[in-house]
């Protein structure tokens, strides 16, 4: 009997070789396992595939097998004949190589990763992602801020650079909400070239199983928008209902020892993040602000409004070289303003129905004493201190100042409010202006 599975799983290997060597995937192991015991001469009854029904490996899941098998070899196959025909297909003339640091095994998969045809700067943030990333192999990075900064194309920027450091890419998006289990499964799956597929089983072993291939191969997983599975509430970083597992993903790759990393681009940290930044050494958060002139320049210039316009500089000053914002101006500057920034600046700062629903979105995941505290800053004609605000949100009923403490934090947290230091390192609080913008219009439903 280990004589015979000794041959099965030398003929299994060699038929995979085959399927590689045209370019295609191996074997599941749902059709490793109709070969092994059609080989051993049983029928489609006593066949016991879990997961799947006699009824189905009989009338879909084996005819598309001997399908495969008959191109594969150029011979017909059955369940019949299928040992005749097997052991007379030639070995492969060559195996498939084992990686060596000269011709590494790269397996890339960007099917959900955007198109990036626009691409300005950003040297100094992908000079410190790829030194965290490549240099000092981090286990775990954040890329954080807001709606319609730069996260996403930046990260495809990024993974364009070092894609060649690793053997396994994979880029996937939760803007669709997967469970933990499906996107465990899909990861898994591509990992193990498409040899397990463990659509069934506990959540525990699916991060076993992924943890072991993270460990076993040097892999790049980004997982992007992750503020989709993220809910409203008191505090920042909460999972939506059903999906809390996500945070045993996140503290398995935060705190076990393996070789891979994992990029993720939100609005806000996950809880684990914020947990993981503090206690573990290499848990890293990155926090992206707008272009620099320069760069934005080279934006504007790009759709359409010479670098050398007059105002191109106090417009980007005034959006903070924000991305969004600034191709949104100039659209309106060009269709209703004939291209004359100066008289795009006299009005208040525009910045549209796109970029105002996707603030709609992130507004949306604040407490209502969070909304309180960014109102109050919107109104507010110059930073205010945490002393100030201390004092006057103190008098709300049941307020205590740990709440408000934690509030601002959180705001911090989202990329909402900004800070800086005046009068003797007192720190004061202020709003991005599109943000400001966006409460003001809010606020007094016009501007």
């Amino acid at each position: 009997m280990t004589f015979i599975m000794e041959q099965i799983d030398k003929l299994l290997t060699q038929l995979n070789n085959l399927l590689i060597g045209k370019g295609e995937k191996q074997l599941s192991p749902r059709d490793q396992k109709i070969i092994q015991d059609s080989w051993a001469g049983q029928t489609y009854e006593d066949m016991n595939i879990p997961g799947y029904t006699t009824d189905y490996i009989k009338k879909m899941a084996a005819p598309s097998l001997w399908k495969k098998l008959s191109d594969l070899t150029g011979q017909r196959v059955t369940k019949k004949n299928l040992r005749l025909v097997l052991e007379s297909v030639p070995k492969p003339s060559s195996f498939i190589p084992e990686r060596t640091e000269s011709s590494p095994l790269f397996k890339l998969d960007l099917s959900d990763a955007p198109y990036v045809s626009d691409f300005y700067g950003r040297t100094n943030e992908l000079a410190q992602l790829e030194e965290w990333i490549v240099t000092d192999h981090c286990p775990l990075v954040a890329l954080l801020g807001i709606t319609g900064i730069g996260k996403t194309a930046l990260s495809a920027k990024l993974v364009e650079q070092i894609k060649d450091q690793f053997e396994y890419v994979i880029w996937r998006t939760l803007n669709h909400t997967p469970s933990v289990e499906e996107l465990l499964s899909d990861l898994i799956q591509f990992l193990s070239n498409h040899q397990e597929n463990p659509s069934s089983t506990t959540l525990d072993n699916l991060v076993s199983r992924l943890m072991y291939y993270l460990n076993q191969h040097r892999c790049l997983v980004v997982l992007d928008q992750v503020e989709a599975i993220l809910d409203a509430g008191q505090s920042s970083g909460i999972y939506k209902e059903g999906y809390q597992g996500y945070g045993n993903l996140l503290q398995s790759i935060g705190y076990k020892r393996h070789q891979s990393c994992l990029l993720l681009t939100s609005q806000e940290p996950p809880q684990e993040v914020k947990e993981l930044v503090i206690r573990a050494g290499r848990i890293r958060e990155f926090q992206l602000k707008g272009l620099r002139k320069e760069e934005a320049k080279a934006l504007l210039s790009n759709y359409g409004l010479s670098k050398s316009v007059h105002g191109v500089g106090q417009l980007i000053d005034r959006y903070k070289g924000h991305p969004l914002a600034l191709k949104i101006a100039v659209r309106t500057i060009q269709n209703c303003h004939n291209g004359k920034i100066s008289d795009f600046l006299k009005g208040s700062l525009f910045i549209g129905d796109v970029l105002l629903s996707l603030l709609d979105q992130q507004f949306y995941h604040l407490s209502d004493f969070d909304q309180e505290l960014m109102n109050y800053l919107a109104m507010a004609t110059e930073p205010v201190s945490t002393q100030h605000l201390l004092a006057e949100f103190y008098s709300y009923p049941n307020r205590a100042t740990s709440e408000i403490k934690t509030s601002l934090n959180n705001l911090l947290q989202r990329s909402l409010i900004e800070k800086n230091y005046q009068d003797m390192g007192e720190v004061f609080f202020t709003l991005d202006p599109v943000i400001k913008k966006y409460l003001n219009k809010r606020l007094y439903q016009g501007g």
